[in-house]
């Protein structure tokens, strides 16, 4: 994770995976479901979890079952799904898992 300082604090640099969650009302929205300190860390969570495309009832599923991302859609295009971002408090993303 990079750190950058300034005069007024330290802001750091982090990557968050934005994700559909099927079981949100307003699912074509992407939300956070992850975040880590490189690009790298986590695609190589996303594909941890991926599996074969499987049916669970209605739901058709491309993720672990029982896995942090069962109830997301995979991403169309993955740059778009990961974004470099800057947070001046690591806590500020203390409802978002952190991978790697």
């Amino acid at each position: 994770m990079a750190n950058i300082e300034t005069e007024m604090e330290t802001v750091h640099i982090v990557y968050v995976l934005h994700l559909n969650d099927m079981r949100s009302p307003k699912i074509e929205i992407l939300a956070p479901v992850a975040w880590a300190a490189s690009e790298n860390e986590l695609q190589q969570f996303v594909e941890s979890e991926r599996v074969e495309y499987y049916r669970d009832g209605q739901w058709g599923k491309s993720f672990r079952r029982g896995g942090p991302l069962e109830w997301c859609n995979p991403g169309w295009r993955r740059e778009r799904n990961i974004v470099r971002t800057r947070v001046s408090r690591l806590e500020n993303l203390s409802r978002i898992p952190r991978v790697g």
